[in-house]
């Protein structure tokens, strides 16, 4: 079981606590429960997962706050044992300070969690994490597992989600806020799959409470490319609004444009020195000329390539750390980067602003509410000749004007504390991202196939490839390596590769031959779809069995054209039907002209999916029966035979 927890907006490092309070004693009918009654093959369950969440005010200290979890899972099955670990995520500013649990057996007889059970790692990604991991003792079927953790933070909310669902059933969940007399909060909240909100708000000594619960929730379905976890699971925040401080009221996340009051905060602590950020941007914008496209470039280029990115998420900065700082420094978190950029390109007489961005693969972003810890990085949005640029210098990998593909798209915020904007992110033609494969085969007198290859990969295709961490040590060898996978029963050999990272455009060719235990002698077999086939459906569900909508990668086009030929004295005996369909999601097209007289088969081969998202059973089911198309057509071969 796996609960990532909530980032706060400015943090504290406290010393650990610990609880010292009993576990509830189980009750008779957690220890008879074998079987959750609408889920009975699920292997395990949990029986209640609670958090409190005391804003400003925990033990009675206002310097920070505090969220407060207990629950309690049952392993019901042998495979129940793969939820024997509780994760929490944390980092350098969100503090675990205590982490309690126990195993309770069958017979009663009870396991606590020994200290060296727990266990700290890195989490990678644009999401960098410490997480600490429990991994509870004596699992077996019918053991209950308890588990209670608090985390502290400098911050008057929380501002990411309570979850309230897991990948196993659920049979309680709730979250209680303590709120301050002083402070003003709007709640939101998002309930899946038909289940509902129970609510319950009652006045507390110095303020109320608000208790939100569910019951009986299903696990979050485990289907093939699904939807982030956060868009599929009930989801509840409380976003503070204003605060009466002394008599003055001060307005937080009442809207976008408070919000970016709020972030003027830090965004003015990181400018408070940076006239040699914006000298640099001068010269650098100079140094190119007069063409304000080759001068943005080369700003741009600069802060991409020249300054490293702090792998820490989200629209403020760092506190205490200002421009010229991070610029001497060569480093600086993700928001600074955005910063760093737009100040250049205004000392170079640019126009730019600064746009808060969420990535797709956290889930999808409700702008109906102001909370910029919906964003993890900041673009910046420059206008050009009429057009409009948006700019990503915190990824290595992309060149001016790209947006990776988990942010196109996306709602988005552009910066300004008069007036704000909410707008979304462009995408790119599904045509732009290309995977263009050309074969020229020959067959020889003893059957053995030999040939070469060239392919042109564009846009996300590029990009993956270049950001990815195997084609860092070597891009030739990386893509050499998935060719080899690509042509199973060849020998790929001599691939030379040409890169333009600003395309973004790579283009590679290379020479195969088949090996010798591959070689029939009287007959040949050559699969046109390859190296970019043949398609596999994935998508096994009917439409009316499949819960969730489908998230692609990106929308894209692949083309291959093939050219075999073979001696006199052999015959086609199976040649590829040419076929082609489409639908609202894509297309797919296959066409074969044989030249007997030339002994020499063409066959040119698409396919297409035109969108990323596919929501409801109607674009469900385009989308499955595109791929059941694909999968056909590419199960159509070219064999050769020598009589």
């Amino acid at each position: 079981m796996r609960r990532w927890v909530v980032l706060a907006l400015v943090f504290v490092a406290l010393p650990g606590v610990a609880y010292g309070a009993k576990f509830p004693e189980v009750s008779a009918s957690q220890k008879a429960l074998t079987k959750v009654p609408d889920y009975p093959e699920a292997p395990a369950v949990v029986l209640y997962e609670d958090a409190h969440f005391t804003m400003m005010g925990a033990l009675g200290s206002e310097a920070y706050s505090s969220l407060e979890v207990e629950g309690r899972i049952k392993l019901l099955t042998e495979e129940g044992k793969d939820f024997g670990e509780v994760t929490v995520a944390h980092n350098d500013f969100v503090r675990l300070v205590s982490f309690e649990g126990r195993t309770v057996l069958p017979d009663g007889k009870t396991v606590p969690l020994p200290e060296d059970a727990l266990f700290e790692t890195t989490v990678s990604g644009k999401k960098r994490w410490s997480v600490t991991t429990a991994t509870f003792p004596a699992l077996e079927p019918g053991a209950i597992l308890d588990y209670r953790y608090e985390l502290r933070f400098e911050s008057i909310s929380s501002f990411d989600p309570w979850y309230f669902q897991d990948r196993i059933p659920t049979l309680h969940s709730e979250i209680v806020y303590t709120i301050p007399e002083n402070v003003a909060a709007i709640p939101w909240g998002k309930a899946t799959f038909g289940r509902q909100f129970q609510t319950e708000q009652q006045r507390a000594a110095r303020g109320h409470t608000l208790k939100v619960s569910m019951d009986d929730l299903p696990p979050v379905p485990d289907e093939p490319l699904t939807l982030p976890f956060e868009d599929l699971s009930s989801s509840f925040l409380l976003l503070p609004t204003l605060m009466n401080v002394s008599g003055q009221t001060v307005l937080l996340f009442k809207d976008w444009s408070s919000a970016c009051d709020v972030a003027d905060y830090s965004y003015s602590d990181a400018r408070r020195r940076d006239g040699e950020t914006r000298r640099t941007g001068k010269r650098l914008a100079k140094a190119a000329g007069s063409d304000d496209e080759a001068r943005a470039r080369a700003v741009f280029a600069f802060v991409r390539d020249e300054v490293g990115t702090l792998s820490i998420p989200g629209v403020f900065p760092r506190l205490g750390e200002d421009l010229d700082q991070m610029l001497r420094k060569r480093m600086a978190d993700t928001a600074g980067k955005g910063l760093m950029l737009r100040e250049m390109l205004d000392a170079a007489g640019l126009d730019a602003d600064l746009v808060w961005a969420a990535d797709r693969s956290y889930g999808i972003v409700d702008t109906s509410v102001a909370n910029p810890n919906w964003f993890e990085k900041v673009l910046v949005r420059l206008r050009l000749g009429g057009q409009t640029v948006f700019l990503d210098p915190t990824d290595p990998a992309a060149a001016f004007g790209y947006l990776e593909s988990d942010l196109e798209g996306m709602p988005a915020v552009v910066y300004s504390r008069r007036k704000p904007e909410v707008i979304e992110l462009p995408k790119a033609p599904f045509s732009d991202n290309l995977r263009q494969a050309s074969l020229d085969l020959t067959v020889s007198e003893d059957g053995r196939v030999t040939g070469s290859g060239s392919m042109v990969l564009t846009g996300h295709h590029a990009t993956r490839w270049l950001r990815s961490e195997s084609a860092s040590e070597g891009l030739a060898d990386a893509l050499e390596e998935d060719l080899g996978d690509r042509f199973p029963g060849y020998d790929v050999t001599d691939v030379k590769v040409e890169e333009d990272r600003e395309g973004p455009r790579i283009e590679l060719s290379w020479t195969l031959a088949q090996r010798d235990e591959e070689v029939l002698g009287d007959q040949a077999t050559v699969v046109p779809s390859r190296p970019l086939g043949p398609i596999e459906q994935h998508l096994t569900l009917t439409p009316s069995q499949r819960l969730t909508p489908v998230l692609l990668s990106f929308a894209d086009r692949d083309d291959v054209d093939l050219t075999v030929h073979w001696p006199a004295g052999w015959q086609a005996e199976v040649v590829p039907e040419a076929m082609a369909f489409q639908n609202a999601a894509g297309a797919f097209q296959i066409d074969s002209q044989l030249d007997e007289g030339e002994h020499t088969l063409h066959v040119h081969r698409r396919f297409d999916t035109v969108e990323k998202t596919f929501i409801g059973r109607e674009a469900y089911g385009a989308l499955r029966t595109l791929y059941a198309n694909a999968e056909d057509g590419d199960g159509s071969t070219l064999v050769l035979v020598r009589p």
